[in-house]
């Protein structure tokens, strides 16, 4: 009995160094967890399965982007939006639609709210003792989609375009008369739809 006990205690130790070291990561995980443009967190592939580990966007740029990951056991691994449902890091969620990246602003039963980072290049410069000199600004896009439908949809930024995309919250008619009327306006598309989730929240528990 006393030898069984010892080699029971053994095994239990042994397993769990097994679960410490796991815990922990290979050595090439914790390298590139240190690295400050890493951070951890999970991703979900197209057969819903999850993988944890440190990952970072190659750019912020790009909607497809390359998703940079070393899992917990020292795999680094290159993926697209493609081939991805969605990933969450940095306490951001990313998901992918169509092979393209968007960021979850607001997770909604209405409409939910997705933004990607656009950019514009210029060029200055150029005279007699001048080089040609290449610029580039970032700006932000934002998206709305349905729980029917399939992909996200561009909010138009440019007044009047907005204005006529007030048809799109047609299930809120006050929300929509808001927008038609420029009360509201696209800068603050974060309160529309907050506004119109609520609306749609109301309709339902009146007709319950």
């Amino acid at each position: 009995m006393r030898i069984l006990a010892l080699c029971l205690g053994l095994c239990f130790c042994v397993a769990a160094q097994g679960q410490y070291k796991n815990s922990k990561g290979d050595k090439t995980y914790i390298k590139f967890k240190g690295k400050s443009k890493y951070h951890a967190g999970v991703i979900t592939m197209l057969n819903s399965t999850e993988v944890e580990g440190v990952m970072k966007r190659t750019t912020s740029y790009l909607a497809d982007g390359d998703l940079k990951l070393v899992t917990r056991s020292g795999e680094k691994k290159s993926l697209f939006a493609r081939e991805i449902l969605c990933y969450q890091a940095n306490g951001e969620k990313h998901l992918s639609f169509s092979g393209e990246l968007y960021k979850e602003e607001i997770d909604g039963k209405g409409i939910s709210l997705y933004s990607q980072i656009g950019t514009n290049t210029y060029t200055t410069g150029g005279g007699p003792n001048a080089p040609m000199m290449t610029h580039t600004s970032s700006f932000t896009m934002f998206f709305v989609k349905k729980e029917n439908e399939t992909n996200p949809t561009l909010v138009p930024s440019e007044k009047r375009k907005f204005k006529a995309f007030a048809s799109y919250f047609s299930e809120c008619e006050q929300v929509q008369k808001s927008i038609a009327s420029g009360e509201l306006k696209s800068k603050e598309v974060r309160s529309v739809v907050l506004r119109y989730n609520n609306c749609i929240l109301r309709a339902s528990s009146d007709e319950e």
